[in-house]
């Protein structure tokens, strides 16, 4: 299994090497019941810290995933999602809105839709109601769509509850309590207190871990990115947030 081969090679070759690395581990989100037993075999090892999880064009909330969360949780891992570079190109990879994107520059812009409709349908799906313990960090997704999505499942939950009645909570509140989100890429707006707002809708004393990217070429270099941030929440996006989310493994 390509997974486990891979999980032992970062073990043996790069969290033998010093004493402060961690890594996720990696597993294939087209056999979940195999992904579930190598979170369980790779995951005995604490100086993986989470479920590195690749996206499919099977939305986050449906049933398939349900061994592999069930696993996580059982280990108390986080889930953790990242762009892995085919969406809307690949054929297995998550489609993007609309169709194909021509150019780089469209695929770089429109990322954050694939990690957006993924939140919603963890939340719609009733995951977090099923595995009460389960944390999913979205990775290099964005940030500026989360106040919109927040606000409008809000809203429509209110008016559609019988479609959803597994969910007993707003919506915000599962989002709140159950996603992680990096810095990378932080919106840079001309005025620095429309950023400020965005965070405080988005509560990041609670839901931003600083993420750098590097060493690609849009990375954001901390010295940067944590003086943009409001001082009452910058040691709990540098550290914090982070130590409360991989637990005792860090």
């Amino acid at each position: 299994m390509i997974a486990s081969a891979y999980n032992d090679w970062i073990a043996a070759t790069w969290l033998a090497a010093d004493d402060r690395f961690r890594s996720y581990l990696v597993v294939g989100a087209q056999d979940p019941q195999l992904a579930a037993q190598e979170i369980r075999r790779a995951g005995r090892d604490e100086r993986f810290v989470g479920v590195l999880l690749p996206l499919t064009g099977i939305l986050m909330g449906e049933r398939h995933y349900y061994p592999i969360y069930d696993a996580a949780a059982e280990l108390g891992v986080p889930v953790a999602v990242h762009p892995n570079s085919g969406e809307g190109i690949f054929r297995t990879s998550p489609p993007m809105a609309g169709g194909t994107p021509t150019y780089y520059v469209e695929w770089h812009t429109g990322l954050s839709q694939v990690f957006q409709a993924n939140v919603i349908s963890l939340v719609c799906h009733g995951v977090f109601e099923r595995f009460p313990g389960l944390k999913v960090i979205v990775t290099e997704g964005g940030l500026g769509w989360i106040p919109d999505v927040m606000w409008r499942l809000d809203k429509n939950v209110k008016g559609l509850r019988d479609e959803v009645p597994w969910i007993r909570r707003l919506p915000s509140e599962y989002l709140v309590d159950h996603v992680r989100f990096t810095t990378q890429p932080l919106p840079e707006p001309r005025r620095r207190s429309h950023l400020h707002t965005l965070l405080e809708i988005a509560h990041a004393e609670r839901t931003l871990m600083f993420s750098s990217d590097y060493p690609h070429w849009d990375f954001d270099d901390p010295r940067h990115v944590l003086t943009s941030l409001p001082p009452a929440v910058r040691e709990r996006v540098k550290a914090r947030n982070a130590i409360e989310s991989y637990g005792d493994r860090l």
